[in-house]
This record gives C-alpha cells, sequence and structure tokens, in this order.
C-alpha cells in the first residue's frame, strides 16, 4: 500500500522538519502531492530532478521547484549529466 507523507507526519503530531532528504526514482510528483502540508514544516528539502525522463514520471527542476509549497530558495543544484540533485531552504523557517 502507499501512505501520504502528510498522513505521517500527522499522525507524528505534526513535528518541524530539519530535512527531507528524498530519492524516489521517478515518483516526486506523488511524493509531493502527498507532502504538501508537511513540506509548509520542513525547512530543508533535498530531491532529484531529471533533464530526460530517466524514470517514467521523473520531472524536472523547475517542475519540481514548481510544486513546492511555501517559499523557497534553492541553495544548490548539483548537475550530473542527464538528472540532478538539488537542496532548497523555505524561507522564514
Amino acid at each position: 500500500g502507499v501512505v501520504r507523507l502528510d498522513s505521517v507526519w500527522r499522525n507524528m503530531d505534526k513535528p518541524d522538519v530539519h530535512l527531507l532528504y528524498t530519492d524516489v526514482e521517478g515518483a516526486e510528483k506523488e511524493m509531493l502531492e502527498g507532502a504538501q502540508e508537511m513540506l509548509l514544516a520542513t525547512r530543508y528539502f533535498h530531491c532529484e530532478w531529471s533533464k530526460a525522463e530517466r524514470y517514467e514520471g521523473a520531472m524536472g527542476l523547475e517542475e519540481t521547484f514548481k510544486m513546492l509549497p511555501g517559499k523557497w530558495k534553492v541553495l544548490h543544484v548539483w548537475d550530473h549529466g542527464f538528472f540532478g540533485d538539488f537542496l532548497a531552504k523555505q524561507e522564514g523557517i
């Protein structure tokens, strides 16, 4: 089965999230859709992005960044050729 990160986070009494480090192999959209509330309480977020669809559903950097709720600042982008990673910090937290 699948459980949304928001559900897990609520069941943990909504703690502050200092770092959300993800590696979901092309399921970034689904992960982000299921973590909208938790991301608002997240200080740092690390995620993969893709220039080409290495995995079905893989998203580009801009598309991924647009799905983040709140106001985020990209701290670093790693470019590994066909894919990469980024680290962002939510402003105000």
